[in-house]
């Protein structure tokens, strides 16, 4: 039987969906045979000292599944994935941290491999969208006219061209485009298709249910996004030093200057006035 690696990426969720996913992948019908946590947090912490995370090791220790809490290099999931590419599995069952596999889905995605099978993925739902993709060809030409068949609701498993999100991959083929920005878009669409490429069969099968549950908080599009808005707010504090405050002066002054000439002209209509008074008799 051939050994499984289940790899999970993570940042930022260690309190959130994070224990979902180990969880899930600890109850595995099919047990995997060793599960690394790649911690990508900007400041990680030693969850040995977390309740419960002290149950998860030991849940993994009485199951006789080998485990790692390895730490990133925070260049983005693509290099972590890459990484649990090269360390001598077979198979890689890639875990997203905020997607939560059911109990039997690796035993479903395990049951496709063969000589000539290069990933297996099962449905990734996002309730409430859950779109009917029976229809769906996962052609690498039609991925922006059409959802993943991922993604949906779906009866008759398929070979595909590119799969998305989590799936088993056959490890130590294709490498991970590791010239992608942190971000890393699409790096998983890129990795399954490299497979396609190679001439080996990605599968799309019904029965093999992750629920993925798009947390805001964290994940990998979180540095990015605090990036974004680091560079915003810097322009805009720059945008207000540079022009708005000497726009504002320059108005202040202006309306000042402006309140001056209106006060001296008054003053002027006065004195021509007074001065026109005394032409007149009687003005004595």
């Amino acid at each position: 039987m051939s050994k499984v690696l289940c790899s999970v990426a993570t940042r930022g969720r260690y309190f959130t969906t994070l224990p979902l996913v180990l969880n899930a992948i600890i109850n595995q019908t099919r047990p995997v045979d060793k599960l690394v946590i790649f911690d990508d947090n900007d400041e990680p912490q030693d969850m040995r000292s977390e309740m419960i995370y002290q149950y998860f090791f030991q849940m993994l220790d009485i199951k006789g599944i080998a485990w790692e809490w390895l730490y990133a290099d925070k260049k983005g999931q693509h290099h972590i994935h890459q990484r649990a590419n090269t360390m001598g599995y077979e198979w890689v069952w890639r875990c997203d941290d905020d997607a939560i596999p059911e109990p039997n889905v690796l035993e479903e995605l395990y049951r496709f491999i063969g000589p000539s099978t290069g990933a297996v993925g099962g449905q990734v739902l996002t309730p409430p969208y859950m779109p009917d993709t029976n229809e769906v060809t996962g052609k690498i030409d039609n991925i922006d006219s059409e959802p993943n068949v991922q993604w949906g609701k779906f009866n008759i498993g398929r070979q595909v061209e590119h799969l998305h999100c989590t799936f088993l991959y056959r490890a130590g083929v294709c490498d991970y485009n590791l010239g992608l920005s942190r971000v890393a878009h699409r790096e998983e669409t890129l990795f399954t298709y490299s497979l396609h490429q190679k001439g080996y069969i990605n599968w799309a099968i019904p029965g093999a249910i992750t629920w993925h549950m798009k947390n805001p908080e964290g994940g990998f599009a979180a540095r990015q996004r605090r990036k974004c808005t680091t560079m915003m707010n810097r322009f805009l504090e720059i945008f207000l030093d540079v022009v708005i405050k000497p726009l504002w002066f320059s108005i202040a002054v202006l309306v000042t200057i402006l309140y001056s000439v209106m006060y001296f002209l008054q003053y002027l209509m006065l004195k021509c006035l007074l001065a026109t008074l005394k032409w007149f008799p009687g003005s004595r």
